[in-house]
């Protein structure tokens, strides 16, 4: 018997990715036949990516501003569309599902003028640019927060949660470990596709700053561009610090596992991964996020006493060092922040999502798929 498709469509990044991979292989254990439709950037990630066909789209940024992005935008888009336009009549999946990005826009609109049941998944607490503009057409939309504003759009609204990996949810397993005084002290810092250049810079920095005495505690796990690994590594090796520096860790649940501290981006799926383990953090918003959504989603764990928020432009090396220190000094502290961003996690996200999918498929409106909490 053939397996019924469904299409996924997600931007290149692994903010976008991430939350895919995850539905993906719920959905292929549910016995669907899943493809993926992205960009060019997919090539940290597709290694990792459970899917039986992955799809590369042509894609580029958007701005009004600017005639020669525009132009470039409007090319890449109508020659998306098409690319996607054959896909789906070749595949005809039962419904297409996407994860936000520009390159999301093609694939779904393609989808939408099949009539083929359509969703988006947003992952922030404010709505992208892509998103907002497929939500007048989509059939629902599935949240990993609750929205600020879009109040219009609640009867397609439905909150899963945001998906997280299968690692993600082993590491969930590992409960927290307080670092106590002349115990190891393990760092990470995540940087992800926009923030591992300020964090390579700041982050040394700041450690060169801590007194001897906790210095000879720090373990470090830092994401670094590939062309500031060298560097970064040098600075750590003056100080004898045991420093693992990658521009990608496939390994990266183990890590956030025994973390004491993390330091990182606020993305929708770090913050929802952060809350699903449950670890203490340290987070800096992206100041040139669009919407500010990164504050958004960073204000939701510091709400709950789960996190710490520092804006980058007030974040110098000294501060920096001030706040570690600090830490190091309060594992009590840090075990009651670990304890309450684990309340806010949604380990059955990735379940409520694959339901919503099917029943969507199905024909059934989004009122009938909202669970009570």
């Amino acid at each position: 018997m053939k397996k019924n498709s469904i299409l996924l469509v997600a931007g290149g990044t692994g903010g976008h990715l991430f939350p895919a991979e995850a539905l993906s292989c719920e959905l292929q254990n549910r016995g669907y036949c899943i493809h993926l439709v992205t960009d060019c950037r997919t090539k940290n990630f597709s290694a990792n990516f459970s899917a039986s066909t992955i799809h590369e789209i042509p894609s580029s940024q958007f701005s009004l501003l600017n005639p020669v992005i525009l132009y470039n935008f409007i090319k890449f888009f109508l020659k998306g569309f098409f690319i996607s336009f054959k896909i789906i009549r070749k595949i005809k999946p039962i419904a297409i599902i996407g994860f936000g990005g520009y390159p999301s826009l093609s694939p779904l609109f393609a989808g939408i003028s099949l009539r083929i049941p359509s969703i988006i998944h947003e992952q922030n607490v404010i709505m992208g640019r892509a998103n907002y503009l497929l939500s007048f057409f989509v059939r629902a939309i599935a949240t990993g927060f609750f929205l600020k504003k879009n109040t219009f759009l609640n009867d397609k609204i439905i909150v899963t949660g945001n998906p997280v990996r299968a690692s993600i949810l082993k590491a969930s397993s590992v409960s927290y470990q307080p670092s106590y005084p002349d115990q190891p002290f393990h760092l990470v810092i995540m940087g992800g596709s926009q923030g591992a250049q300020f964090f390579s810079k700041i982050v040394p920095l700041a450690i060169s700053h801590i007194p001897s005495k906790h210095l000879k505690r720090l373990m470090i796990t830092q994401q670094v561009r590939q062309e500031d690994i060298e560097e970064v590594q040098s600075h750590y090796n003056k100080l004898h610090l045991t420093a693992k520096i990658s521009s990608f860790f496939v390994d990266i649940a183990e890590h956030i596992a025994t973390a004491h501290l993390l330091i990182c981006r606020s993305g929708a799926s770090t913050v929802s991964e952060i809350a699903v383990i449950g670890r203490p953090s340290i987070l800096v918003p992206y100041p040139y996020a669009v919407g500010k959504d990164q504050l958004a989603n960073a204000m939701f764990l510091k709400d709950t006493g789960g996190a710490e928020v520092v804006m980058q432009s007030s974040l110098s090396p000294e501060r920096l060092a001030d706040i570690l220190l600090s830490a190091m000094e309060e594992p009590e502290r840090l075990m009651k922040m670990a304890k309450e961003a684990y309340k806010m996690g949604k380990p059955q996200s990735v379940d409520f999502l694959a339901d919503v999918v099917e029943g969507i498929s199905k024909g059934h409106k989004v009122s009938q798929l909202k669970r009570k909490n």
